[in-house]
């Protein structure tokens, strides 16, 4: 993502979290048994990063599914390696605040501070979104939406089977960027600010 070049030379949490998160996955792709396990681990200090990356776990493991067919020791052993991370920072934060889930509910206060009403994001979607993102102004992701939407319909038109599930992980992740919510009972739209 264009956000990735333009973080690349500070200290931020995108470039940190895109480093472990690709790492677990090539770890994931030896099929593996303990390759696969750091591959888990791998992707929890991603998410130790930035939280998005625990919506990667089930996407990652139906990939898995998807190239065996069939649910296998990886599947395991890569949740295995992620588990570890994640209750590793749970007692964490139960030692250090006495509350297991301490870090949700910091993101959750912060996120209440920028938060768009949910007819802004409904107007957004309905009305502006092409018109933001092919905008030629937008020198923060240059041609990147022009290209993107550029290879969806190539993809779809050339009916490049072997894409879908690398476009159906990437439009999963760019819908969420842009409308996702930051808390699992209710819809808080990410805050614009951070985005």
């Amino acid at each position: 993502f264009p956000l990735e070049a333009l973080h690349g030379s500070i200290l931020v949490a995108e470039p940190i979290g895109g480093f472990f998160f690709l790492v677990g996955v090539y770890f994931l792709l030896f099929d593996k048994r303990f390759f696969s396990f750091l591959g888990g681990i791998f992707l929890g200090i991603a998410y130790l990063a930035k939280e998005i990356y625990l919506l990667t776990l089930p996407l990652l493991l139906f990939y898995l599914w998807y190239r065996k067919r069939k649910i296998v020791s990886l599947h395991f052993f890569f949740f295995l390696g992620f588990l570890l991370v994640f209750l590793g920072e749970l007692l964490y934060f139960h030692s250090a605040t006495g509350d297991f889930f301490y870090r949700q509910e910091a993101v959750q206060r912060f996120s209440t501070l920028f938060t768009p009403d949910q007819t802004t994001i409904f107007k957004e979607v309905l009305f502006k979104y092409l018109k933001l993102t092919l905008n030629p102004l937008n020198f923060q992701v240059g041609l990147f939406f022009y290209l993107f939407y550029g290879a969806i319909i190539f993809i779809i038109f050339k009916r490049m089977k072997q894409a879908y599930p690398v476009l159906i992980f990437t439009l999963f992740f760019l819908l969420y960027l842009n409308f996702g919510s930051t808390h699992l009972t209710s819809y808080t739209p990410l805050p614009r600010a951070i985005r």
